[in-house]
């Protein structure tokens, strides 16, 4: 029997494969720890600038996380690339599948990253109207919730582009996509204009200050009634607002930039209110405007501004009495019509109830002429009555 000469070469080959995953490992295991102790370097920095920087805190509370993982993420991607440089990889290969597996989360991790960062444009803003609320404050924090969105998306697109133009396969479609550019254009175009529309809207609201965050406005609901909410979040495509009984109403952005909507709070948030009351024409009506002032100076829902008593309308059984009332928003001038209301009725039963409207039966006398007559003049009405009946 004649032995067979033993076949080293694969055998060698898979050794020195084995071989190159362990060190490459070993080299992303290093990579990692590096990176999560340039992570810990770099949070203790902030943290010591945080002590006298607010905006470094504002970075601390969104990035913290992020950078740990982001810097790790990177350290390992370095540590492979840095022990795989010698070898000759092909894209085909274990390894090489590998290595792109880690540069797409690198770019992932960034963008992650980046994500997080684009809120501190809209941590300022909150901070600044927290520490001194006005209406410019309130522009502000809009459009900066506006762009942040705006930011992000970019971003994020940016991001899976570039994590999907790894492979060259992508590339390659990248390259007849681009060749045919004009084509794609018009059919992208048609497939997103309405969500381009709203993107648009969106901007535009922020930047022309049409609309803005804490806005009450006033819009057609679903069942064509009028809804009264407070803007509550200004997206890049549509505006979410806070009905009164804390449903939540989404309205796309393309209607308030192509309809019209009532925005109660343009300019400021003051607002008029009117409590009409139904009484008695003899109602005392300078008693009723004493009663108003008494009300409205024992309240702090009354802002000081306006405040009348008049009569607007009358009909046949009753007098119309217009109480105008002036409050610092919407919130409290409903609460204070409540409150007038209320408080009015029970003063008009309790001491003026006949000011109060009622119905009235009043009986007239009815007199009746009577002359007497002579007995002659009634038997001549007796015969006169009896020949017309023969007749």
């Amino acid at each position: 029997m004649q032995l067979q000469p033993l076949d080293t070469s694969s055998s060698d080959e898979t050794v020195e494969q084995v071989f190159d995953w362990l060190t490459s490992l070993a080299g992303m295991g290093v990579g990692v720890l590096a990176g999560f102790v340039l992570a810990l370097i770099t949070i203790g920095i902030l943290k010591l600038l945080a002590k006298r920087e607010p905006l470094t805190q504002l970075v601390l509370n969104r990035a913290t996380r992020s950078l740990f993982v982001t810097l790790m993420i990177l350290g390992a991607y370095l540590g492979w690339k840095y022990t795989t440089s010698g070898l000759e990889i092909s894209s085909s290969t274990g390894i090489g599948r590998f290595s792109q597996g880690l540069l797409i989360a690198v770019i992932l991790a960034f963008t992650f990253l980046t994500t997080r960062i684009c809120y501190l444009i809209e941590d300022v803003a909150v901070k600044a109207k927290r520490e001194k609320p006005s209406r410019n404050r309130s522009k502000m924090l809009t459009q900066a919730q506006v762009i942040r969105r705006l930011l992000q998306a970019v971003v994020v697109v940016v991001g899976i582009s570039s994590a999907i133009l790894t492979f060259p396969s992508a590339q390659v479609a990248m390259s007849s996509m681009l060749a045919s550019a004009g084509v794609a254009s018009i059919v992208a175009t048609l497939a997103a204009q309405s969500t381009l529309a709203n993107v648009f809207a969106g901007v535009q609201m922020a930047l022309s200050d049409a609309l803005r965050v804490g806005d009450k406005v006033q819009v057609p609901g679903l069942d064509g009634t009028k809804e009264l909410g407070t803007v509550e979040e200004i997206t890049l495509t549509y505006v979410v607002l806070n009905l009164y009984d804390e449903r939540r109403m989404i309205v796309p952005s393309t209607h308030f930039t192509q309809q019209k909507f009532e925005n109660w709070t343009r300019k400021h948030s003051q607002q008029l209110g009117v409590v009409e009351l139904q009484l008695d024409y003899s109602a005392p009506i300078d008693s009723i405007r004493a009663q108003v002032d008494l009300l409205l100076s024992g309240t702090e829902l009354w802002d000081g501004r306006s405040a009348s008593v008049e009569v607007s309308d009358m009909t046949v059984d009753c007098q119309t009495v217009r109480i105008s009332v002036s409050a610092a928003d919407s919130s409290d001038l409903w609460v204070l019509r409540c409150y007038l209301r209320e408080q009015l009725i029970q003063w008009l039963v309790k001491e003026v109830p006949w000011a109060l409207v009622s119905r009235r039966i009043q009986p007239q006398q009815v007199r009746y002429l009577s002359r007497d007559r002579s007995d002659e003049e009634v038997h001549r009405l007796a015969r006169k009555l009896v020949g017309e009946n023969n007749f």
